[in-house]
């Protein structure tokens, strides 16, 4: 049996409890994501109050996290594909573990800014690999869902670590919601080494030794063997980026780039302020804290709601509608009534389409790029889009420090995610963007 034929089989056969045991680990590391992620926007009012900073400096606290998302993206995911998804998942976790460590600690913005770094090193790898990793263990007719299902994951998470965090902010603090994701990583390590097999995708590109004795013995614990796997000499293409940008691949590359880039400004806007938004409209950390928990419930319903209607309308249609929606949405809530009712109601319904766009956009990513430049692909689109979406808090933060409100703000980024959907809806059908 070639590679081949085990991408066939692995593609027409029903899934695994091993495949399936391996999404749901997959699962829970995007969860820990969601958490992490969100977790600085919880606590940030309450650090403003603790460490003494203003908006500007907080912004800046923002925006530390994404810029080592967007260096684990694009300088540490590629690595998975030299040494293995399972590798640079279990050295993610290590990251996001001492990241949270030193924000328990931090005393001052330099070491919470230093520590977010590191979190983000952690993020920004999990994030870029386990997503495609889903659609790796996914046979074909459950790819898409699986990849919908791993990706809101991530709000879910964002959602229990509101709840998690407007309980633990109360009674113990800030400090208390970074102490509690270290923990989350801590189990979460072990885990990943019993329950979470190597990519059969990656082994079948691999030129390692005993590549192939692996995937046979893979193949044998979905209940496919014993066979014997003769992989041949593998042909890897171009190394690195390269790849990316060759004829073929480039214009999947250059747009799943430029739509990313926008729309990742808008969400990291979106989960960065709506805390201090609502606080800023004269209700407590706590009612914010749980205001932002549903507005990610509701972004799981999106998603998932996506996920499903992909199996009859074409992909790229949802995701185009979604953008549009998810701008529109980012606008009106610009404008609603300072009461809580319609700030949770505008909320609700921004996070609906916001987490629908993200699941559009990460199940075409994962399914775009070749299997030995899987990782790097996707790390370099997800990189850009942190490197993009690092600017919007501190934009937001400066916007709001001189003196815009609530509606100019939401109505300014509210343009960026119209503007994706724009690019989305005019470029040409080959560009990557798969229905």
């Amino acid at each position: 049996m070639d590679a081949g034929d085990v991408r066939r089989l692995l593609d027409e056969a029903p899934m695994s409890r091993l495949q399936i045991q391996a999404v749901a680990v997959l699962v829970a590391l995007s969860m820990l994501d969601g958490y992490d992620v969100i977790s600085i926007g919880f606590a940030g009012p309450l650090i403003s109050q603790s460490l003494n900073i203003g908006k500007t400096a907080l912004g800046a606290v923002f925006s530390s996290g994404l810029i080592g998302m967007a260096i684990g993206s694009l300088l540490l995911a590629p690595l998975a594909d030299t040494f293995g998804r399972r590798a640079a998942i279990l050295g993610a976790l290590l990251l996001m573990m001492a990241g949270g460590i030193g924000c328990t600690l931090a005393g001052s913005t330099v070491t919470l800014v230093a520590s977010r770094v590191v979190s983000g090193l952690g993020i920004g790898t999990l994030i870029a690999v386990s997503t495609p990793l889903a659609a790796e263990f996914a046979n074909m007719r459950r790819r898409a869902f699986a990849v919908s299902v791993t990706t809101m994951a991530f709000p879910m998470g964002a959602m229990l670590g509101g709840l998690a965090a407007s309980m633990l902010m109360d009674d113990l603090g800030w400090r208390a919601i970074f102490a509690a994701k270290s923990i989350l990583a801590a189990i979460l390590l072990p885990l990943v080494l019993i329950a979470l097999p190597e990519s059969p995708s990656f082994l079948m590109s691999s030129a390692k030794h005993r590549a192939a004795e692996r995937l046979s013995a893979f193949l044998a614990r979905c209940g496919h063997g014993p066979v014997s796997v003769s992989l041949g000499p593998v042909s890897r293409g171009r190394q690195g980026y390269t790849d990316l940008f060759a004829p073929g691949q480039i214009g999947v590359t250059a747009m799943l780039v430029a739509v990313n880039a926008l729309f990742a400004m808008v969400g990291y806007f979106w989960g960065s302020w709506l805390p201090n938004m609502i606080v800023d409209a004269g209700y407590p950390a706590s009612a914010a804290s749980f205001l932002a928990a549903m507005n990610q419930l509701a972004g799981v319903v999106g998603g998932l709601l996506l996920g499903f209607a992909a199996k009859w309308i074409n992909l790229r249609s949802l995701a185009i509608a979604a953008l549009a929606a998810a701008g529109v949405a980012i606008a009106l809530f610009g404008f609603v009534p300072a009461q809580l009712s319609w700030l949770t109601l505008a909320a609700a319904s921004c996070g609906f389409c916001i987490h629908a766009s993200i699941s559009g956009l990460y199940a075409t990513i994962a399914m775009s790029f070749k299997e030995h430049v899987r990782a790097s692909g996707t790390g370099l689109v997800l990189g850009v889009g942190r490197i993009s979406s690092s600017i919007a808090p501190l934009l937001a933060g400066w916007m709001f420090a001189n003196g815009f409100e609530r509606n100019l703000v939401s109505l300014s980024f509210a343009a960026l995610a119209i503007l994706a959907s724009l690019i989305l809806a005019f470029s040409p059908r080959g560009t990557g963007l798969k229905g």
